[in-house]
């Protein structure tokens, strides 16, 4: 997934990357690690997921990654007034400050259909993530959540299905 953004503040990655907390952390020994691409953009590679944020302009970044990674990871520089401009994978690309909601939605969508769940969504709002999605699969067949807040989404979803 790549997502472009805007910050309210500018970023200096190169001091960044040699601050403890920001760019390495020594008590287990990580780091994120900072390269350039042939045009010579500064790209910020997170630790263990290499996950990029690449600088393409004055406040200016571009992520690569998992969605749900975006700015998830804590070895990274403080973005500040993060507006995002798009987001855009296998699930499609959307424009605008809804655009990461936008493809999350359809992404779920697309989970839902797959799970053969689509008639049971009426039940709730338009605007579902995937945890929503797993949790009602869960419960409409009966399987075992996985976590926490699957379990609570699931139980939700009980008693708005009655199943």
């Amino acid at each position: 997934m790549k997502i472009r953004f805007t910050t309210t503040s500018n970023i200096d990655l190169e001091k960044e990357i040699l601050i403890e907390g920001v760019g390495f952390e020594s008590t287990f020994g990580s780091s994120a690690r900072l390269r350039h691409e042939k045009n010579g953009l500064p790209v910020w590679e997170t630790a263990w997921s290499q996950y990029t944020y690449t600088c393409t302009g004055m406040f200016q970044y571009t992520y690569v990654g998992a969605e749900r990674g975006f700015l998830s990871q804590d070895l990274l520089p403080d973005f500040q007034g993060v507006l995002i401009l798009s987001a855009e994978g296998s699930y499609g690309k959307y424009e605008g400050k809804d655009a990461l909601r936008a493809y999350a939605s359809k992404k779920s969508f697309a989970y839902a259909k797959v799970e053969g769940i689509v008639p049971y969504l009426r039940n709730f709002s338009n605007d579902i993530d995937g945890y929503t999605v797993a949790a009602i699969a869960a419960t409409v067949y009966g399987k075992r959540v996985s976590n926490r807040a699957t379990t609570r989404l699931a139980k939700k979803a009980k008693e708005k299905l009655r199943v």
